[in-house]
């Protein structure tokens, strides 16, 4: 049995991808917070080593100047000692969906506000000081056997609910089980592949919760700490909601208790969200001091990006929000660095990648391979990644450009490279005949309002080198939870290509229905699933990125179950006052707690 108190998972793909996006942006007058070129080197695998980290490393280059041109830049790191108070105002961009249920979305309109609340990950999180490990979260510590089977952790001391009830191991075990099991009129979280292969939790020695896989799993912490898993549920109010029947009671129907670094203070739909220090918060920094520093955060709510900006622009805001619709545009960033100067700093934040899925699992004109291969070969996606954002969003299958995992020549693919381009259009009207729709036909586009353009961009060039007509659906963001966990679709705009940091977090992008409904597409698959099982028992980056390569080969360009078009850029801003703003790095939705920010001001 080894103990760990961290561990560092994987992790050059991602850091070299982000990395150079981060260098191509920031320019030589203020650079980016060092981070490492080489993982550290591993243990040597036996029955008494757990590997944390790959054996060996792929050399990979990575840019060591940046361009003239500065657009982007992140602030460099202050030596000051931080200071305690103020309240900070981070705008937000719209309600938290599902009654700020984890379980049931995992957007950034949750993950702005609610990571204050309720904190990051779980038992375990990404570490605060590298994006690329997982650190104790709840749990302190952790032992596992030498099969990667049995995961034991300990829960940590003088954890409180904001309520001041005790977190306790009890609390854990309930929260797992309802992740993965649900109950009677409640279904399993949308993150129930975050727990593995699971068999069983159970609480030992009283303070410890056992977490027993059917398969090894010797990366599991990478599924288990993903920031989207976020325990937000205290089972002393919500067991006995469930007890008298409301089996789907929220977060938000118990008031918003959680264990994070701020305690709710008011939420005003459509309005605002106001959080307050947790003065009896566990955590402190690596140098002793409590944390929080800050003594509350306000959120104004705002959809509308040119209010936002307006309001950053004029000292109302100290920093803007994130995601989709809210994101500066270039010219924007260009204006007010002129205006602030080095008052303010910019964060060109990877939020993903857009897709369109289909559904495999009941008749449609899409259960004929030959229709998808032909959508996917009409769509330029260089032309797309331009319109998303000018010289930063990139072309991508399922793995970001640039790490181990991706496959090296998949710009060379039909559809992806520009030099067949007209070739491959040529080639998706002849599939398209010999399916039997020489003149096209007729479906749906199920679209998440907040994508309402890039959808209809894509319905637009199908229409115009397909002769296909897709009326677009427009839907709000519960409905399209629904809709894409219950396969209710034939073909649907998707996100979430940031769960593919790592081979293992991209498991719940494409899972089969029966392992986790909430996949980019809908199929029953089983040699999806297959993969997964081989990645759990491989031992070397170099295993690992073969069966990745493999898997994105298969359903990218053999199964074509997704199109996937390219990465997505939403810049924010904050203010240079604003000390320890953190970007997601290995996922956007990292570092939103804001437990170690403070005001120099």
């Amino acid at each position: 049995m080894l103990s760990r108190g961290r561990t560092r998972i994987l992790m050059l793909g991602t850091l070299v991808a982000v990395l150079a996006l981060v260098l191509q942006a920031c320019g030589p007058a203020e650079q980016p917070t060092a981070v490492p070129t080489k993982a550290p080197p591993a243990p040597t695998a036996t029955a008494a080593a757990v590997p944390a980290g790959p054996t060996a490393a792929p050399t990979v280059a990575v840019p060591t100047a940046a361009p003239t041109a500065v657009r982007f830049v992140t602030p460099t790191p202050t030596e000051k000692e931080p200071k305690y108070g103020g309240i900070a105002v981070i705008a937000g961009r719209a309600d938290p969906t599902a009654g700020w249920d984890y379980m049931r979305d995992t957007n950034y309109d949750i993950h702005q506000a609610g990571q204050p609340i309720f904190g990051t990950g779980n038992l375990v999180r990404t570490c605060p000081d590298d994006p690329y490990a997982r650190c104790p979260g709840l749990a302190e510590s952790w032992d596992v056997n030498s099969e990667f089977t049995v995961w034991t952790f300990k829960i940590r001391d003088g954890v409180l609910w904001h309520d001041g009830r005790p977190f306790t191991a009890d609390d854990a075990k309930w929260w797992i089980d309802l992740s993965v099991k649900g109950v009677e009129g409640r279904r399993p979280s949308n993150t129930v592949t975050s727990f593995g292969d699971f068999k069983s939790a159970e609480v030992v020695d009283g303070n410890k919760v056992r977490i027993t896989l059917k398969t090894e799993a010797p990366q599991y912490l990478l599924e288990l700490g993903h920031p989207t898993n976020v325990l937000a549920h205290p089972r002393h109010l919500m067991e006995p909601e469930i007890k008298k029947g409301n089996a789907n009671v929220a977060p938000l129907d118990v008031k918003l208790v959680g264990t994070g670094p701020f305690k709710l203070l008011q939420y005003n739909k459509g309005s605002n969200v106001s959080v307050r220090r947790f003065d009896k918060y566990w955590e402190k920094d690596a140098k002793g001091r409590q944390l929080p520093f800050m003594d509350g955060i306000d959120f104004p709510l705002n959809l509308v990006r040119e209010t936002q900006v307006a309001s950053f622009r004029v000292g109302r805001l100290d920093g803007t929000g994130r995601g989709n619709l809210i994101f500066w545009l270039p010219q924007q960033v260009d204006t007010a660095k002129k205006q602030f100067g080095d008052g303010a700093a910019f964060w060109p934040l990877i939020t993903g990648g857009r897709n369109f899925g289909f559904n495999m699992t009941r008749p449609s004109v899409f259960s004929d391979v030959k229709v998808r291969r032909a959508l996917s070969l009409a769509f330029d996606r260089d032309e797309f990644a331009r319109i998303t954002y000018p010289d930063l969003a990139k072309a991508l299958p399922i793995f970001f450009s640039g790490s181990p995992w991706v496959n090296p020549d998949y710009m060379t693919w039909p559809g992806y490279n520009p030099a067949t381009r007209e070739k491959d259009r040529a080639e998706a009207k002849r599939l398209l005949a010999e399916a039997g729709f020489p003149n096209g036909f007729k479906t749906e586009l199920v679209c998440l309002n907040n994508w309402l353009q890039d959808c209809e961009w894509a319905a637009g060039e199908l229409r115009k080198h397909l002769n296909v007509e897709a009326a677009i659906k427009v839907i709000d963001q519960a409905t399209w939870n629904e809709r894409r966990c219950k396969g209710d679709y034939d073909f649907i705009a998707q996100g979430a290509s940031v769960n593919a940091a790592f081979p293992e977090t991209v498991k719940q992008n494409v899972v089969s229905a029966q392992t986790g409904a909430c996949a980019n597409f809908y199929h029953n698959d089983l040699a999806v699933d297959a993969f997964f099982g081989r990645l759990a028992k491989a031992r070397t980056v170099q295993e690992r990125a073969k069966i990745a390569q493999e898997l994105e080969r298969y359903i990218i360009q053999e199964k074509v179950y997704n199109i996937s078009l390219a990465t997505n850029v939403s810049p924010f801003a904050t203010r240079s006052y604003l000390k320890n703003i953190r970007m997601g790095i290995t996922d956007a939705r990292d570092y939103m707690t804001q437990a170690d920010v403070w005001l120099d001001k």
